[in-house]
C-alpha cells in the first residue's frame, strides 16, 4: 500500500511520498473517537463493577449453593461422579453392585463397593438423598447388628457326628 503526500502548493498534483520519511499511522481512527471509546469504556467499566456489588440489610446474607442430593441406587453414572473423591473406578463399582442389589444404607455400600472407604463415606453422607439410611460402617453406635450364616447339611452332620463321638466317651 503506498502513501500519497497532500497536493504541492500551487501545482494540482500530487506525488508518492518515500516511504523512508513517512510517518507510520498509529491509529486508523481520528482522536476526538479514540477520547470518546476510552470513555465508554471507563463507564462501562465502573457500571458492571457497581452493578456487581450487593447490599445486604443487615442480619441478611446471600443464599446458600444448592445442595446435591442424590440416591445412590438411581443416579446416572456420570452424577455419581460429580460426589467427592468418586472417580470413575468406584462409579462402575457402584453401579455393578446396585445393579446386582439395591443399596440399603451407607453401612451397606461400604461393606459392598471395595474401594470405599470411611472417609470416602464421611464426603459423600452430605450429598444423599433422605431415602438411604446414613449409617456409618465401623460406628460402634450405628452398626447392624451380624446376621448368622445359615449352616449347610454338610457342615450340619459333622457338628453333630463330632457331638456325638465327644458324649460316648
Amino acid at each position: 500500500m503506498h502513501a500519497y503526500s497532500p497536493k504541492r502548493p500551487g501545482t494540482g498534483t500530487t506525488r508518492k511520498a518515500d516511504s523512508r520519511t513517512a510517518a507510520p499511522r498509529a491509529w486508523g481512527w481520528p482522536e476526538p473517537a479514540r477520547h470518546l471509546l476510552a470513555a465508554l469504556s471507563i463507564v462501562t467499566a465502573i457500571g458492571l463493577g457497581t452493578a456487581s456489588l450487593t447490599t445486604l440489610g443487615p442480619g441478611e446474607s446471600l443464599a446458600p449453593p444448592p445442595r446435591l442430593e442424590l440416591d445412590l441406587n438411581t443416579a446416572p453414572a456420570h452424577v455419581l461422579g460429580s460426589l467427592p473423591q468418586v472417580g470413575p473406578a468406584l462409579v462402575d463399582r457402584i453401579v455393578a453392585i446396585r445393579r446386582h442389589r439395591p443399596l440399603t444404607s451407607l453401612a451397606d455400600a461400604r461393606a459392598r463397593v471395595p474401594g470405599l472407604g470411611r472417609a470416602t463415606v464421611a464426603q459423600i453422607a452430605p450429598h444423599l438423598a433422605a431415602n438411604l439410611p446414613r449409617t456409618l460402617a465401623g460406628d460402634t453406635t450405628t452398626n447392624p447388628p451380624k446376621t448368622r450364616r445359615p449352616t449347610t447339611n454338610r457342615k450340619r452332620r459333622l457338628e453333630t457326628a463330632l457331638a456325638t463321638s465327644n458324649n460316648d466317651r
